[in-house]
């Protein structure tokens, strides 16, 4: 197991977990998923990103790569038909969260499929319905 270093991280997702998920919400009555992720870089690693999942992984700033092997904790990890059909032949960005350890990652959702609520919450990139959605993954640089 690895070791948590980043306490601030941590420190932000218990101030953060539980809290409802809402579309275009950016406060503890609601948020959505890439206004987490937008404001989990802030407070736990000082850096700025963008405003909406689509727009995290497009930025010149997101160094993109598949193999979940390489993951490590702050690494944005995108997922398509979050919410909605998938069109394999031109995924759309749907979703966006943030790599822990141990195939976890935080983020807010409004799918309670396979923890039983929505929200920001600790979800396990193995589970069926997430890893059917997964995408791509993403590493900040130079910003």
């Amino acid at each position: 197991m690895e070791q948590l270093t980043n306490k601030a991280l941590y420190q932000f997702i218990d101030e953060w977990e539980g809290t409802p998920y809402l579309l275009g919400g950016e406060t503890k009555d609601g948020i959505d998923c890439s206004s987490f992720t937008q404001l989990l870089n802030v407070k736990a690693f000082d850096r700025y990103i963008e405003r909406t999942a689509e727009k995290q992984h497009e930025s010149k700033y997101t160094d993109k790569f598949t193999g979940k092997e390489y993951l490590k904790e702050g690494d944005l990890i995108f997922f398509v038909g979050v919410g909605e059909d998938t069109d394999q032949l031109n995924p759309t960005i749907t979703h966006v969260g943030v790599y822990l350890h141990n195939n976890k990652f935080v983020h807010s959702t409004s799918s309670s499929k396979t923890e039983g609520k929505s929200g920001v919450k600790i979800s396990d990139l193995t589970d069926r319905y997430w890893k059917i959605r997964y995408y791509e993954s993403g590493r900040r640089i130079n910003n």
